[in-house]
């Protein structure tokens, strides 16, 4: 919510490239995916997807993934967690169509849990009632709920936001450019 209009506002604020216009889409990875090989969109910002020959990813950015339960749930006195430790309580997932529901079904495989899984998108506001647990990415918008956000401790991951393009298709200089620009920012601002 916060790296993307930035990222936006800090290229366009350059004089050379005040100019250049974006239209903006949104989706889940695997909508997003679709509509890059469609060339609806030049690039997009997503997850990693396998067997996608097509597309080149570079990662731009590290999302931590945290688990969120509500402030009432027994997991609340905790400062973090290990996921060994959530196997018996209800968990809110996302959609299989999310690119982030394989990066959490594997954290969990790790860990040998198969999670109760009720499904929806929205998953903070479920955890706010006490409805079950999730892990989620950590946004800032998670503060504007009465949820205890947890650092996972166990297993050790790593979540990554992709530039993604499709091999071998011409980009225009302006693509180019804020492509460059794109890379650029987020070794700063992720250094």
């Amino acid at each position: 919510p916060r790296f993307i209009p930035h990222l936006i506002k800090d290229f366009t604020d350059s004089d050379k490239n005040k100019d250049i216009k974006f239209l903006f889409g949104q989706g889940t990875t695997k909508t997003l995916i679709e509509g890059l090989k469609q060339e609806k969109y030049d690039m997009v910002f997503c997850s990693m997807v396998e067997d996608e020959p097509d597309i080149d990813f570079i990662p731009i950015a590290n999302e931590e993934l945290v688990l969120i339960v509500s402030n009432e749930h027994p997991l609340a006195k905790n400062e973090s967690i290990d996921l060994t430790e959530v196997g018996s309580y209800p968990f809110i997932g996302f959609s299989e169509k999310s690119g982030i529901r394989s990066i959490i079904g594997d954290l969990f495989e790790k860990v040998n849990i198969v999670p109760n899984t009720e499904e929806d998108n929205a998953v903070a506001g479920l955890v706010e009632i006490n409805y079950g647990i999730a892990v989620v990415p950590r946004i800032s918008s998670l503060k504007y709920y009465n949820v205890k956000v947890l650092p996972i401790t166990n297993p050790k991951h790593e979540r990554f936001i992709y530039l993604a393009t499709l091999k071998n298709r011409y980009l225009t200089p302006s693509v180019n450019l804020f492509k460059k620009f794109s890379l650029e920012y987020s070794k700063k601002v992720f250094k």
